[in-house]
C-alpha cells in the first residue's frame, strides 16, 4: 500500500515538473528568450509543447525556429509549410517524404522548376498528382516523351494527351525544316 502511494506521488511530481517546464518554455519564448525556450521545448518529451511553442514562434515571425520545433514534434506538413515561408528549400526537400499535403508538394515543384531543377520538379509534381505539369516538364524541359506518354496512359489525362500530340507535331515540323 505504501509503495503504491509513493509511486503515484512520484508520477504526479514528474507530470507536474513536465507541466512546469512546458510553461517555462512557452513564457521564455514570449518574453523574448527564444533560444532558451526553444531548447527547453526541444528537450521536452511532449509533442504538444513543441507545437504550442512553434505556433508562438510563428506568430512572432521567427519562422526558422518555429519550423524546427514542428519538425522535432513530427508535424511535418506544418514544418514544411513554415520552411517554405522562409524559403528553406533544402529542408522542404528533406521533409517531402513525410509530407502528405499535395499543396506543399506543388509549391516545392514550382520552386524547383524556377531554379531549373526540372527532374526534382517533375517528381514533386507527380507527388502532388499534378499530371499535366508532370507531362509538361517531361516534354518541355527534360525532353522525355516516353515518360510523358507513360503518364498520359496511366492517368488518362486528356490535356496531357493533347500536350504530347502538340509536342509531336512541333518535333515533326522542326525535322521537316
Amino acid at each position: 500500500m505504501c509503495v503504491c502511494v509513493c509511486i503515484r506521488a512520484c508520477v504526479w511530481f514528474q507530470e507536474h515538473d513536465e507541466a512546469c517546464q512546458g510553461g517555462v518554455a512557452r513564457m521564455s519564448i514570449r518574453m523574448g528568450d527564444i533560444r532558451r525556450g526553444a531548447a527547453q521545448a526541444i528537450s521536452h518529451p511532449s509533442r504538444g509543447l513543441k507545437k504550442d511553442c512553434g505556433v508562438i514562434l510563428e506568430n512572432m515571425k521567427q519562422f526558422s525556429e518555429a519550423a524546427q520545433l514542428y519538425e522535432k514534434g513530427q508535424y511535418y506538413d506544418k514544418a514544411a509549410s513554415v520552411y517554405i515561408r522562409c524559403k528553406n528549400w533544402s529542408k522542404v526537400g528533406e521533409l517531402l517524404p513525410q509530407v502528405s499535403s499535395p499543396k506543399i508538394h506543388l509549391q516545392y515543384a514550382k520552386a524547383k522548376e524556377v531554379d531549373g531543377k526540372f527532374k526534382e520538379a517533375a517528381q514533386a509534381y507527380e507527388s502532388a498528382r499534378d499530371w499535366d505539369n508532370v507531362i509538361r516538364v517531361l516534354l518541355e524541359h527534360l525532353n522525355n516523351p516516353e515518360d510523358a506518354v507513360r503518364v498520359v496512359r496511366e492517368t488518362q489525362s486528356i490535356d496531357g494527351a493533347k500536350m504530347v500530340a502538340r509536342w509531336g507535331q512541333t518535333v515533326r515540323q522542326t525535322v521537316r525544316q
